[in-house]
């Protein structure tokens, strides 16, 4: 993780005193580059970090310079440590950060938050494609994977990760798809498999992300009148602003999605507990995937 590395980067010098770029990406296992980047990410941060170039040159600290626990106060290093646990949930490593905060600070915070990442009933395959997809992402390794899209249509495909996104209770992987040439968004439960290539990519992809707006293709205005018995589904699902609570105890359901097969299952899970109030056509399909069903279990 990149808050990890700062504070190495800092506790190399403090004992080192110089070091050159290229010793440091060595040691954390990154590119020059990346070190380069960090170094920035240190100084905008007010660490007084600088480089000397030419022979002789390096990265240093400004003499004098020691970590003091005083910059921050009690309540502000009691929030550095659980951002820190936060970011144990994706790295298991910065167990010995926390320890190392936590002995310049004098505190030992227990343990706030624990996440896993499996779905039931698949936790070693689960983790171990969570780890797989981590370890290409901060390594920035090319991988190829074998993806099932919402069609059930089945491809194979080599991408440069770029970010791991949580979202609507799903996790999200954006990479820059080679094949596709492009960036594209792959749900993380549809990856069946992943292999690693072995090759290194250095090219940065974050500005291409726009993963607070949506492309959005079919979007829909559902419209859904539900029985008090399942209110608490819809509101889990959507959230509290998205329903609208009647008299009698149904709370009214709205929201824009984009329409997909998907949609039919989600509303066949309420059985009778559901009225289709629009649009008015997913009733109808509604009542052929019903029709279909019975036939197909009457032969």
């Amino acid at each position: 993780m990149k808050t990890d590395r700062l504070f190495q980067i800092v506790f190399f010098l403090l004992r080192k005193n110089n070091m050159t770029a290229a010793e440091l990406a060595e040691k954390l296992s990154v590119s020059v580059r990346t070190i380069y980047r960090d170094v920035e990410a240190l100084s905008m941060a007010g660490i007084p970090v600088y480089c000397i170039a030419g022979k002789g040159g390096g990265i240093s600290l400004l003499p004098g310079f020691t970590i003091d626990k005083a910059t921050l106060n009690d309540e502000e290093w009691r929030l550095v440590l659980y951002a820190l646990q936060g970011i144990k949930v994706a790295d298991e490593k910065v167990d010995s950060l926390i320890t190392k905060i936590g002995s310049i600070c004098g505190k030992k915070e227990a343990n706030w938050i624990e996440v896993d990442l499996a779905r039931w009933g698949h936790t070693v395959a689960d983790n171990s494609k969570f780890d797989l997809l981590k370890e290409a992402l901060l390594k920035k390794q090319i991988i190829d994977i074998r993806y099932t899209d919402s069609y059930g249509m089945v491809s194979k495909r080599k991408i440069k990760p770029v970010r791991l996104v949580f979202r609507n209770m799903n996790w999200y992987l954006y990479a820059y798809c080679m094949t596709a040439d492009g960036i594209r968004c792959f749900k993380v439960n549809r990856i069946n498999e992943i292999d690693t290539t072995g090759d290194i990519f250095d090219e940065e992809y974050d500005d291409m992300l726009d993963i607070d707006t949506e492309v959005v293709y079919n979007e829909i205005e559902l419209q859904l009148r539900l029985s008090p018995a399942v209110a608490y589904r819809a509101i889990e699902d959507f959230g509290e602003s998205s329903v609208v609570r009647e008299k009698d105890g149904k709370v009214l359901l709205s929201a824009k999605l984009p329409y997909d097969r998907w949609i039919i299952s989600y509303i066949l899970s309420y059985e009778t507990e559901v009225e289709i109030i629009r649009p008015a056509w997913l009733k109808d399909e509604v009542k052929r995937t019903i029709k279909k069903m019975k036939d197909y279990y009457e032969t």
